[in-house]
């Protein structure tokens, strides 16, 4: 808005007026809550020390620890201190796969996922069309009778 206004020497409420937006929207000053750095402070340690678990699990450790909080607020915080899960942790504990089979036949042209099986140097096995017995739904089915 302040950018908008020193170049083209327009007033707030002209730009308010063109945008469609209430002119309090421009002077919204978040609230800072007491104790957040502390609780910012100790989520980012349990995310260091539990490096699998999300920010609802993160949330339950705080809640035990006496922090009045809920998960929107962890959520918030979790992604302005941008936090994140690592995803191949599996792989780590478990070992790589021998192969990865997909039954999305061959409209499945997702080179992202390719281009990941081919570095982790898995198979990438996919399930021929008009084969029912191979399909996972299909499995599941016959093994519920």
């Amino acid at each position: 808005m302040f950018h908008v206004k020193e170049r083209f020497n327009v007033s707030e409420r002209g730009i308010c007026r063109v945008l469609s937006q209430p002119r309090s929207t421009q002077r919204y000053l978040p609230r800072v809550r007491d104790g957040e750095a502390l609780l910012t402070e100790r989520m980012i340690g349990l995310a260091t020390k539990y490096g699998r678990y999300g920010y609802r699990r993160i949330t339950a450790l705080l809640q035990r620890e006496g922090f009045q909080v809920n998960h929107k607020r962890v959520e918030r915080l979790w992604r302005r201190e941008g936090l994140k899960v690592p995803l191949g942790y599996l792989f780590i504990y478990r070992g790589l796969p021998g192969f990865i089979r997909s039954d999305n036949g061959p409209e499945f042209t997702a080179n992202g996922w390719n281009d990941w099986v081919f570095k982790l140097c898995l198979l990438n096995r996919v399930v021929p069309g008009r084969m029912d017995t191979m399909n996972r739904l299909m499995e599941n089915l016959e093994m519920s009778y």
